[in-house]
C-alpha cells in the first residue's frame, strides 16, 4: 500500500477521535506493511488538538513563508529584466523548494516543520559566506539583516512546530509465545 494511501486512512481515524496507539494497533492488523512504516507515517500526523493549539504559530510559519516565495519571485522579475525573457522559468524556480514546502505545510504534515528548519539553516550559512562587511552600503546592510530575521523566524518556529505537533513513540521489547510454544521477543511500538 502507498505510503499516501495508510496517510490518508490514518488522517481519517485520528480526525474522528482515535487516539494514535488505536489507530496504530488497527493498522497494523489490517495493512500488511513494516511495523516502523506505519508509525512513522503515524508521527507526522498532527493530534486535532495540537493544530488548534498552535494555530497562530502555524499561521505565522505560512505567512513568512508566502512573503519568502514573493521575495524570491521579485528578485526573479530583477533577473528577467536585466537578462532578457529567456531568463523567465527563473522567476519559479527560484522559489521552488519554498512553494514545496508550504504545501507540505498547509496539509499539515509535521516532516515539513522540520525541513523549513534545516534549509533556512542551510541558507543562514550561504548569508554567511556572503556577508563581507568592506562591500556593504547601506540598503544591502538592511536586506541582509531582513533576510536574517525572516531565516532566524523560519528556523524557530519550523522547529518549535516540528517538536509540538509530532506525535512520538518509543520502541520497547515485549515477550510473545509463538504458535509451538516458544518464546519470543520482539518490538512493540508506543505512542506517547
Amino acid at each position: 500500500m502507498k505510503k499516501s494511501e495508510i496517510r490518508k486512512i490514518a488522517e481519517d481515524k485520528i480526525n474522528s477521535g482515535m487516539s494514535h496507539q488505536e489507530v496504530f494497533n488497527e493498522l497494523k492488523e489490517t495493512i500488511d506493511e513494516p511495523l516502523n512504516k506505519i508509525a512513522n507515517i503515524l508521527k507526522t500526523i498532527p493530534k486535532p488538538k495540537k493544530i488548534k493549539e498552535y494555530k497562530i504559530a502555524h499561521l505565522v510559519l505560512f505567512g513568512v513563508l508566502i512573503i519568502t516565495i514573493l521575495s524570491k519571485m521579485l528578485i526573479g522579475v530583477g533577473f528577467v529584466i536585466e537578462n532578457g525573457l529567456k531568463t523567465a522559468p527563473l522567476i519559479f524556480i527560484l522559489p521552488i523548494i519554498n512553494i514545496f514546502l508550504l504545501y507540505g505545510i498547509t496539509k499539515y504534515k509535521t516532516q515539513y516543520y522540520q525541513f523549513v528548519g534545516i534549509f533556512s539553516l542551510l541558507s543562514i550559512t550561504r548569508i554567511m559566506r556572503t556577508f563581507n562587511l568592506d562591500n556593504l552600503d547601506k540598503l544591502d546592510f538592511y536586506g541582509i539583516i531582513f533576510s536574517f530575521l525572516i531565516l532566524v523566524i523560519l528556523i524557530g518556529l519550523g522547529f518549535f512546530l516540528y517538536s509540538e505537533m509530532s506525535s512520538k513513540f518509543k520502541i520497547e521489547k515485549e515477550t510473545y509465545i509463538t504458535k509451538k510454544g516458544i518464546k519470543r521477543k520482539r518490538d512493540k511500538y508506543v505512542f506517547l
